[in-house]
Parts: C-alpha cells; structure tokens; sequence
C-alpha cells in the first residue's frame, strides 16, 4: 500500500545535496579564523593577522600564478588545442544523464515492514518504462561514444609525443592541463528505491533503500517485457478458445453425457441447471474440446470454479 505522490518521478541534484554543507562549513572556518582575533592579546593579535594575511596573499599568488599558466599553455600547446577542437565536437555527441531517487511512503510500520523493494522498483520502471529504456540507450551511446572519443584523446598524444616542447616543467603542467579537461560524461546510472514511514505524531522515521544500477535496470525490463508478452498470450488463448463454444458442441456434451452431472449425477429431468465445463480450465491451458469438456450442473459448477479435478 503506497501513498501516491503528485510528483511520481523526482529527480534529485547531487549539487543541491552539496551546497548547503559547504556553506556551513566556510562560515565555521570564518569563525574560527576570527576567533583568536578577539581573544588573543594586542601584540599576538597583530601577529597573527599578518600571519593569516600571508597566508591568503600566498594563496592568492598560486592561484593567479596558475591562471596564468593555464592560459600560456592553452595557447601555445599543439596537443590542447586539438583536444579542445574535439571537445567541441564530443560536447554535442554525449548524452546528458542524471541518477534518480524515488521516494515511497508507506501506509503502516507493517506495510513497511512487509514491502518487497524488488516489486516496487518493478512498478517504478513499469510506470516509466520508456524513460529508462530511453536511460540505457543514452549510457549505451555514451559508451560507445567514449570508447571512440578515448581514441581520438590518445591518437593526438602520440602524434604529438615527439613534438611537444622539451621543458619537463611545461610537459608536466601540459599533461595535468590535458588530462583535466577531458570529457567525462555519465558512462553508469544508478536508481535508488527508498522505502519511507512516517509515524502519525512524525516522532520516527523508518527508511530502507536498494540501489539499481544499470544491468539490474535491464533485468526488470526484460521481466516486465515478458511478463506482458505473456498476458498478451494468455488473453488470446482465453479468447479463441471461449469463441470455439457453440450450441451444436454443447449438445454433443450434453449427449455424452446422458444430461447428468458427472459429479453429483442429478440431471436435468431432476430440475438442475446444466452447463458445459473444461476439465483442465482454460486459464491452466485446456482447450475447448469434446474431450476436455464435461456436464455439470450449476452448483457443482460453481462449487469446483477454477480447479482441475
């Protein structure tokens, strides 16, 4: 039993997630660093802001200094500026994809407890069914993407392995600069299924969560596709063979059969109401038959219902 959400499918930023930690955490840094400010003597006091001031100007310095850098490589770096023409042409390719939380709330603390998350996580991707399949051809893409963007990143470093400058300073800062801006896209995906209970008075909290990556996904997909080829089958089967019952095979039954019950024996001289059964049910593969047909009246009809007997 689920509460519905008007949101069924919530997608969550791991940004978001992140922000509001760093913010808490600059402003107990800023607290701490001006902590002493005001608790240290007049003489410390001018010593230790000199000492903070270094510090942030040393840092500063590192900072431009690498700017600087970074631009001087950009610039005058062959194997940098391939790689940022292929950027421009990867950029397009890639396929932008984010993981997924799904929140599920449940009724009771004994819904909760008795929840199948594997059955849910069913009937999220049934729900969403072409979302995901449009999921894992985006990460399939991706990859196959990559594979080919790798080698095109690899082929400009080994034309250029003999041609780059011979400064070891400049190559290393040349390979970290190269390195960090590859392109990095999203190559795995991840659904997280999280199964909630709030209690009345909101004093607990009950949760439990499995994640789904990208092959379990593919799994359930393939579960769900069967499992609605095979109520298209059955529906079929029910059908052809209910439409095969006619009033000239029913008298022939009937006929068999004497107009008696094949169970009880009463017949329709008796008063009983006489119907014409599957021994082996449709819905358990029988066919409409002479042979897997039986008279039975209406109380032993009902009474037996769906069983092979």
């Amino acid at each position: 039993m689920k509460l519905k959400e008007d949101d069924f499918y919530k997608r969550f930023s791991d940004e978001e997630n992140i922000t509001k930690p760093i913010k808490w955490n600059i402003v107990i840094l800023v607290f701490i660093l001006a902590l002493p400010i005001i608790l240290l003597p007049e003489v410390l006091k001018i010593i230790y802001i000199s000492m903070i001031l270094s510090i942030l100007a040393y840092v500063l310095l590192k900072v431009i200094s690498i700017k600087i850098i970074s631009s001087y490589i950009n610039k005058k770096s062959l194997i940098m500026h391939e790689l940022q023409d292929l950027n421009k042409i990867y950029t397009q390719k890639f396929h932008s994809v984010s993981n997924d939380k799904h929140d599920i709330f449940m009724k009771s603390k004994k819904h909760f407890d008795n929840v199948n998350i594997d059955k849910e996580a069913y009937e999220v991707i049934q729900l969403q069914l072409y979302y995901y399949n449009d999921i894992i051809d985006k990460i399939n893409s991706n990859r196959k993407v990559f594979e080919e963007y790798n080698a095109k990143t690899n082929e400009v470093l080994i034309n250029h392995k003999n041609h780059t400058q011979k400064n070891k300073w400049f190559k290393s800062l040349e390979q970290k600069a190269f390195e960090s801006e590859i392109i990095t896209p999203m190559l795995n995906y991840k659904l997280d299924i999280y199964i909630k209970y709030i209690t009345n008075i909101r004093e607990n909290t009950y949760v439990k969560n499995k994640a789904f990556d990208l092959i379990d996904i593919k799994d359930i997909i393939a579960d769900i596709l069967f499992d609605n080829e095979f109520k298209k089958t059955y529906e079929f089967h029910k059908k052809s063979e209910r439409a095969k019952m006619n009033d000239k095979l029913r008298f022939q039954v009937f006929k068999r059969d004497h107009y008696q019950c094949k169970i009880c024996g009463t017949s329709e001289k008796e008063g009983a109401k006489l119907h014409v059964d599957h021994i082996i049910p449709i819905s358990k593969g029988g066919e409409t038959t002479l042979n897997n047909l039986q008279t039975l009246c209406e109380s032993c009809n009902l009474g037996k219902g769906d069983e092979y007997l």
